[in-house]
């Protein structure tokens, strides 16, 4: 849906750019976290496994572990945010820039991995917003637990877990009108596809013909 958005404003000659923002994944220090935590975790499981005593001090390491891990994890995507949000909106006042997710995803995702409290997670959200562009336009894709797990079944392993990132994903809308001044649209994704796509293309235009409070910029998330 999001690059039918970038083709469709892209054919009406919008100066329009596409972020997937998961790409983030790629980076290297994303990678090098990855691999680091992959291995700590394969210990930790053998180590259960085979039924030894964990001390005092090896869980004090574990927690001190996970939190760097977490805010590292989270630098480096405010990093990311900086340079495909920040400078494209300097350099070119009315760039229309198309988010496939968000700050909002990663610190979501970050806090079901990390078991964040809510009131560290308000604070990621509101960090986010200081530091990033608040975006003009933002869709939330919805539909219900069930229908997203027959979707994406290669990527959501059962209906308990489609279950759980719901139920995540309900923390980001009581903040949201907090986070950014913009318009704010929840869209049915059970529909057919194509009335899905007419309407995000319909109320992006809608946005750019009339003006955007912080310039042509708006955020899509799936």
């Amino acid at each position: 849906m999001a690059k039918y958005l970038y083709r469709e404003l892209k054919k009406v000659h919008y100066d329009v750019d596409y972020v997937w923002w998961l790409e983030g994944d790629k980076s290297l220090v994303r990678r090098t976290l990855k691999a680091i935590g992959s291995s700590r975790y394969i210990k930790l499981e053998m180590d259960a496994k085979q039924q030894k005593v964990v001390t005092r001090n090896g869980r004090i390491a574990d927690r001190v572990f996970t939190s760097l891990f977490s805010r590292i994890l989270i630098t480096d995507y405010l990093r990311f945010g900086l340079i495909h949000a920040w400078l494209p909106s300097l350099v070119a006042r009315d760039k229309v820039i198309i988010f496939d997710r968000f700050m909002y995803d990663v610190i979501l995702a970050t806090s079901r991995e990390f078991e964040f409290t809510a009131a560290q997670r308000l604070k990621l959200f509101r960090l986010c917003s200081i530091l990033l562009p608040k975006p003009d336009l933002v869709f939330l894709i919805e539909a219900p637990p069930e229908v997203c797990y027959v979707r994406k079944k290669q990527e959501i392993q059962s209906l308990q877990e489609s279950y759980d990132k719901w139920e995540t994903y309900q923390a980001l809308h009581p903040v949201l009108g907090q986070l950014t001044k913009g318009r704010i649209v929840q869209v049915d994704n059970t529909r057919c596809p194509q009335d899905v796509e007419e309407e995000i293309l319909a109320t992006t235009l809608e946005l750019l013909e009339g003006g955007g409070h912080y310039g042509k910029s708006g955020n899509y998330r799936d």
